[in-house]
């Protein structure tokens, strides 16, 4: 049976991403889960006041952006995410009757998806994401043998045996330039900019994560991020130990202060 990769990604996912139709899969969203009508009103209405409301400053003067949402903030990547959810929600179920889909999965503007099947399946699924995704550029490649998604290079490869079943594995892709802050060690720069992606990335996988196997799967992610580029582990643990010490120390001021107000307040 064939496997099939196939990787694609979105090209200016932010800025050609309509407002209107962010409100619209907020709406159905918020009604598949049973969100009471009011709350998903202040939502929609969040959307328009949040992303008709974006200024940037240039040199030429102060502009207002009319088109799509800002890059680089957390709302613009959110919003994206519900806006391509409600997408594959569709694509989902025009696809459940495909048996040889065996994976499809996305991050932010970048999907993968493997299938084991006709090559029919594939045409079908590509059909289908042209018209349930939103009207924005998609950059779509096939592959019988290898594929990349984010970070990772994934590939079917020959068991060496005489099983027919090709197997699918994957190792961390280098990069050389990355939206990852990659800076090597050897570069001139300065050592505090050089390693500052180490707080920022651990502070960014504590805040969006509640599950502590999600947290320890991400730092082990990023640590081996940090391993192919070059960086020198040594500073990297000394950067790592450094926030949990200050993370710690940050919890007990915090149970401290709970306790005095608990006190205080036992008091009254």
């Amino acid at each position: 049976m064939q496997t099939t990769l196939i990787s694609a990604d979105f090209s200016d996912a932010y800025t050609d991403t309509c407002i209107n139709r962010l409100q619209e899969s907020i709406k159905m969203i918020g009604q598949l889960l049973g969100f009471p009508f009011h709350e998903i009103d202040v939502m929609v209405k969040l959307v328009s006041l949040v992303f008709t409301n974006c200024f940037f400053y240039t040199p030429l003067g102060l502009y207002r952006q009319t088109r799509g949402m800002p890059m680089g903030d957390y709302s613009s990547r959110d919003s994206l995410d519900i806006d391509l959810s409600c997408s594959e929600y569709d694509i989902v179920s025009e696809m459940s009757e495909i048996t040889s889909l065996k994976l499809f999965t996305r991050l932010v503007d970048d999907v993968s998806i493997i299938l084991q099947g006709g090559f029919h399946d594939v045409k079908k699924m590509i059909k289908t994401m042209a018209d349930f995704y939103p009207n924005m550029p998609l950059n779509v490649q096939i592959s019988f043998g290898y594929s990349r998604f984010l970070d990772l290079h994934i590939y079917n490869m020959d068991p060496g045996n005489n099983d027919a079943q090709y197997q699918l594995c994957n190792i961390l892709a280098y990069k050389e330039i990355s939206s990852f802050c990659y800076t090597p060690e050897f570069s001139n720069i300065h050592y505090k900019y050089k390693y500052a992606i180490v707080p920022i990335s651990l502070h960014l996988v504590h805040t969006r994560n509640f599950l502590q196997e999600d947290i320890d799967n991400h730092l082990y992610f990023m640590s081996k991020i940090l391993e192919h580029r070059m960086q020198n582990p040594a500073e990297v643990r000394k950067k790592t130990t450094k926030y949990f010490k200050k993370k710690h120390c940050k919890n007990l001021r915090t149970q401290t202060k709970a306790r005095n107000n608990d006190n205080a307040i036992s008091l009254l």
